[in-house]
């Protein structure tokens, strides 16, 4: 496992060909793919307990002109495993209109999870081959992704090595992904 940075209180792994980007508004882990230049995947970690996920639906659908719905059953959804829960997984299709013209033919992959403490966003945008290609990578990747708290039970030195940031992260690299190269 690879150390983040403290200021998104993560430790993560990348596939090849995707770098970590610097922290922004919204973006405690920002990941740059090199080979997609329009993608973008990125977590967000809120400090509460929060987030209905229908409001935060219908404002992610409308980035892609959709109308709001009444009930989330109405949009496409799979359930995965992410952060030892089973989470759902949003599919928006559509034109993303804050790119413009550069968001024709685009597709969002979204989850939205509330703990007691934390509620966590996950978003991989970006043109609809490419996402769709990548689904799988996405999906081992998140369903690595581990409370570090009982990675410290288990290996006692290592919390001599982390932030002390309550909820911290860590995951496993897929098989076939490499790390990428610490960024300055």
């Amino acid at each position: 496992l690879c150390q983040g940075s403290v200021e998104h209180f993560a430790l993560f792994q990348l596939p090849e060909g995707w770098a970590e980007l610097p922290k922004s508004q919204f973006k405690d882990i920002n990941i740059a793919i090199s080979y997609e230049p329009k993608a973008v995947c990125y977590l967000t970690v809120l400090p509460l307990k929060g987030g209905e996920i229908l409001p935060n639906l219908n404002r992610w659908r409308g980035q892609f002109s959709l109308p709001p719905l009444d009930d989330i059953t109405k949009q496409e959804f799979e359930l995965i495993p992410f952060l030892e829960k089973e989470t759902q997984l949003f599919k928006i299709s559509g034109d993303y209109k804050p790119l413009d013209e550069n968001g024709k033919n685009f597709i969002c992959l979204s989850l939205l999870q509330s703990d007691e403490n934390h509620a966590y966003t996950f978003k991989f945008l970006g043109p609809a081959d490419f996402i769709l290609n990548e689904k799988s990578k996405l999906l081992k990747f998140l369903s690595t992704i581990k409370v570090l708290k009982k990675a410290l039970e288990k290996n006692q030195d290592a919390s001599e090595k982390l932030p002390t940031i309550p909820e911290q992260l860590q995951w496993e690299t897929p098989s076939g992904w490499v790390l990428a190269e610490a960024k300055p």
